[in-house]
């Protein structure tokens, strides 16, 4: 009889320490899909930001050069579509790829909500 009450103890003991060890993972699970989040929202905008640097130089180039200005207009429009398609597709990228489990942790539809949760979330 001692034996059963042994064997009982120790799986209540083993199916608690399960239960425990899946919280505490999943807990961990889901502070990390925060962190990741906030740096692939802030890497996307650093490297959006950084394309948009890097045209302003090269239209101030195209000034110095011999390049007419309805040329560098046409350019500006061209490359400014082609930025807002960008930011769109890896935002929305971003979104369909997220792991189902964690969607509900994503507070952002679009390019200007994704912001706000940068500026939301950013640390000092």
């Amino acid at each position: 009889m001692e034996y059963i009450y042994w064997i009982l103890m120790f799986a209540i003991g083993w199916v608690c320490s399960s239960i425990w060890n899946y919280i505490f993972n999943l807990g961990s699970a889901a502070l990390m899909m925060q962190n990741v989040t906030y740096a692939l929202a802030c890497y996307i905008r650093l490297m959006h930001d950084s394309s948009l640097e890097f045209m302003q130089i090269k239209y101030n180039g195209l000034k110095e050069g011999t390049v007419t200005e309805n040329s560098i207009k046409l350019l500006r429009i061209t490359d400014e579509q082609t930025a807002n398609e960008t930011r769109s597709v890896l935002v929305k990228l971003m979104i369909e790829k997220y792991p189902k489990g964690f969607k509900h942790l994503l507070e952002f539809n679009n390019w200007s909500e994704m912001n706000n949760y940068i500026r939301k979330h950013q640390k000092e």
